[in-house]
């Protein structure tokens, strides 16, 4: 006796899959915060003041999703410790904040900076790890706390570093670059603050024609300082050799005096060091005023021609005498 299933029954199996990919699929969500975190609400780690599609969130961020950070939105840190965020993302928009409640390490895996803020609250150090994109112009605002971005950053969009204090008061308070991972491209402007680059730490620089690159500068105010412990990294690949062409790396000259300083520790990936002189075939960076630029491979002089004229007749000699 065959089994006989009716098409109702078959009909209803399929609809029944079907409603479970959906809901599988449906799953995934973008969050937005709806509202700014207050002391001592964080939505880093609770249902906080996340919204999706109207909805408040019943749950902390969690895998599937991702969560936005939008204009006048503040995402404050949670307790002091360490802290890893839940979502597949955090973007920090424009307009947006993520600012330190407490001094932290927070874990983001896949953090995007899309034209908004990374904000050190008043003595709250905002220490960040984990991955880095800068996908668009950004903001790192210190104050009395330092922001320590120990993340590996990528993107090219540019950073402005400010800050609301007379940063004279607070010498230790500083941006600090700490990843030898780091593939980023874009420009940094310190416009009030202090940045470093810390030991080991890449800074990437891509060189083109004459004068195009992206570079290290100082803005209005001239309290502004930048230290390089790490190395610097130059692509060369699309670079001009024309003699004499040139690109302002770091522009040491919209600095104050003795506010750029080149640690001890600080190299140039490829080029051999000679004082401030850092040297790779025709090219040269100069610590003196953060030039990178094409050189005249120096020619040798009478003595050094003597002595090689030298050198070939007796090794003409002895040749001759071992025949």
């Amino acid at each position: 006796m065959k089994l006989r299933i009716p098409p109702s029954a078959i009909l209803f199996a399929a609809v029944l899959v079907i409603a479970m990919i959906s809901g599988t699929v449906s799953h995934a969500a973008l969050y937005t915060l709806n509202t700014s975190d207050v002391s001592p609400v964080s939505s880093f780690n609770s249902a906080g003041n996340w919204i999706s599609a109207g909805v408040p969130s019943a749950a902390a961020p969690s895998a599937g999703n991702t969560y936005s950070v939008g204009s006048s939105r503040i995402l404050l840190t949670p307790g002091s410790g360490s802290w890893t965020f839940g979502g597949d993302s955090l973007t920090i928009a424009s307009g947006g904040s993520f600012t330190s409640n407490n001094s932290a390490l927070m874990t983001v895996n896949n953090l995007i900076l899309a034209g908004g803020a990374f904000t050190a609250g008043n003595n709250k150090d905002l220490a960040i790890t984990g991955n880095l994109n800068v996908t668009s112009n950004s903001f790192l605002s210190q104050g009395r706390g330092s922001i320590n971005i120990r993340s590996a950053i990528s993107g090219s969009g540019n950073l402005s570093i400010s800050s609301w204090i007379d940063q004279s008061q607070f010498v230790d308070a500083a941006v600090r670059l700490y990843s030898a991972s780091n593939t980023y491209t874009g420009s940094i402007v310190v416009n009030l603050g202090q940045l470093i680059l810390m030991d080991n730490a890449r800074m990437n620089f891509n060189i083109g024609l004459d004068g195009i690159n992206n570079n290290i500068t100082r803005g209005t105010n001239a309290r502004s300082t930048a230290t390089f412990n790490g190395d610097f990294h130059f692509d060369l690949t699309n670079a001009s050799t024309t003699v004499g062409d040139s690109w302002n790396i770091v522009d040491v000259a919209s600095f104050s005096a003795g506010k750029v300083v080149f640690g001890d520790t600080f190299t140039v990936n490829g080029f051999t060091n000679e004082g401030t002189l850092w040297t790779n075939g025709i090219y040269v960076f100069d610590e003196f005023d953060g030039r990178l630029y094409v050189s005249v491979i120096p020619e040798p002089n009478a003595a050094t021609l003597l002595l090689m004229g030298i050198g070939a007749f007796a090794l003409t000699r002895r040749l001759r005498r071992l025949r």
